[in-house]
């Protein structure tokens, strides 16, 4: 199995020895791009899992399927099916050992998918309750409920997902692999004060949630009026910041409104690897 295909320039050597704090100084052209990292929300039936699960496309992709998702069968029949190993952990400390071993780049995958950080949060909140993973919870009067204190600590462990999940794509690493995070959507008020449609996970975890990816799309099911005045479900990708969205695209200068705003209004569902080649993160 081959390495990860994003773009790795090799690294020219610097004329100088300039040092920062012990650091070497580098051009900024000489540094390699991280692989992709994208966080993908939307409603239900939205396309969220299909676009995700299309990096497998690029090679063996491990699907972390968590209760509550399932969406395995979004990529049956697909092509690249063959290239997905699904695993389901059933508690938040199993999902930790996931990433861990991934972390050790001992492991011949291009590509995980976690499917979906609301879960986990979900996960993550029966955890610090002690409720059973894999029942459903006795209702009962004086069982322990969630207060400020334990969605701080929940919030915490989100934070923790999102950082150390997406480095795992940071290029430094022994086995860069491409992250991509899927997630439900919410309308909320984000950390701008703008009420939109966010990805589902706690306040105090969201703006490690947005910050952590590349990328935050949003996937949607438009109706397209067609020229003989009947309509057609379309299957897009916003890829641009919306005022009713949470998006957000680390776009290269040189591509630079020469991206559209919405993918797939021409019929052709859009895939993460033709968005990695032509954001510089995938090889062509």
């Amino acid at each position: 199995m081959t390495a990860p295909s994003f773009a790795e320039p090799s690294l020219p050597t610097s004329s100088n020895s300039l040092t920062i704090a012990g650091l070497s100084v580098m051009p900024a052209s000489s540094t390699r791009p991280d692989a992709m990292k994208v966080l993908i929300h939307g409603l239900p039936g939205s396309g969220k899992t299909t676009l995700a699960s299309s990096i497998a496309a690029q090679g063996k992709t491990l699907f972390v399927d968590l209760i509550g998702e399932r969406g395995t069968m979004s990529f049956r029949g697909a092509p690249y099916e063959k290239n997905i190993d699904v695993v389901r952990p059933k508690s938040v400390v199993e999902l930790t050992g996931i990433q861990r071993y991934l972390a050790k780049g001992d492991h011949d995958y291009t590509a995980v998918v976690l499917d979906s950080i609301s879960a986990a949060q979900n996960s993550a909140m029966r955890f610090q309750l002690n409720y059973d993973e894999d029942t459903v919870t006795e209702i009962r009067k004086g069982r322990q409920t969630a207060d400020q204190r334990t969605w701080g600590v929940v919030g915490e462990i989100m934070t923790d997902i999102s950082l150390f999940w997406m480095a795992l794509a940071e290029s430094q690493r022994k086995k860069p692999i491409h992250v991509i995070f899927t997630s439900q959507t919410k309308m909320k008020t984000g950390v701008d004060g703008e009420a939109k449609l966010y990805p589902d996970v706690s306040p105090k975890s969201l703006a490690a949630a947005m910050a952590a990816p590349d990328y935050v799309f949003y996937t949607d099911v438009v109706e397209d009026l067609l020229d003989d005045g009947s309509a057609a479900m379309k299957h897009v990708v916003r890829v641009l910041p919306d005022p009713n969205y949470a998006i957000k695209a680390r776009i290269p200068e040189a591509l630079q409104s020469k991206i559209p705003p919405v993918l797939g209004m021409d019929g052709k569902r859009p895939s993460l690897t033709t968005l990695g080649q032509v954001l510089g993160k995938i090889s062509k």
